[in-house]
């Protein structure tokens, strides 16, 4: 999966998707937030990208395509949306990786979300305003990234696509309310007053995420502890 993540002026929340010469069935798909962040996530063919466009409702004969090529993707419609960006990750041995050495962003748009992590290959903010991007596919640096494409089946149910590193993910659950953490993903916890979510891998890994916008229904459901 070839990823670029970053922030953007005047962006609305939503998702598209376009076509690509990169094989057969190929196909990128965009999702921003009123943030300003914004994920694109291409996806190189096969079933899996099949798969996934069927699920999210993708135009892949892009009859709907605007001027700019892109398409609005049927199922990220509506006001459900949630941006976050990732603060830091703590390893089960106890360390912790800010955002010098780490970028992430986990959006949602409808049913549809993008959750990616990777190298920081600069600080966001060092870069020439308005290319403030970090693109995960060719950073070359040594620090583990990920890529998640997924669908909400329901607030607390987050159910895998595509997965980076991963062709059987395809179906699997990253987040199950009904798992209480112990079989999926993990669990997550909404700290309502600091304006962060963790997320608690089974392995014992934490990510600390900060919630840029939110608007609709949380797509964590019960899971979402407040406090």
């Amino acid at each position: 999966l070839g990823v670029v993540l970053g922030h953007a002026a005047g962006c609305s929340a939503g998702a598209w998707s376009r076509g690509s010469s990169a094989g057969e069935g190929a196909w990128t798909l965009r999702l921003t937030s009123s943030s300003g962040a914004f994920l694109c996530l291409s996806l190189p063919g096969g079933s899996a990208a099949t798969d996934a466009a069927d699920v999210l409702g993708v135009d892949m004969d892009m009859d709907s395509a605007g001027d700019d090529g892109w398409c609005e993707v049927p199922s990220a419609r509506g006001d459900d949306w949630m941006a976050l960006e990732l603060l830091a990750v703590r390893s089960a041995g106890g360390h912790l990786a800010g955002p010098s050495r780490q970028r992430g962003l986990w959006l949602f748009a409808g049913r549809a979300f993008v959750r990616a992590i990777g190298p920081s290959v600069q600080p966001l903010e060092k870069l020439p305003k308005g290319s403030k991007a970090v693109d995960l596919a060719t950073s070359g640096a040594t620090i583990a990234g990920e890529a998640v494409l997924g669908v909400v089946d329901a607030p607390g149910r987050l159910r895998m696509l595509c997965r980076s590193g991963a062709p059987k993910a395809h179906g699997e659950m990253l987040i199950d309310d009904a798992a209480d953490g112990r079989e999926a993903g993990g669990k997550v916890e909404l700290r309502r007053s600091a304006g962060t979510v963790v997320h608690r891998l089974p392995g014992g890994v934490e990510h600390y995420w900060r919630i840029l916008a939110q608007s609709g229904t949380d797509p964590f459901g019960k899971l979402a502890v407040s406090r």
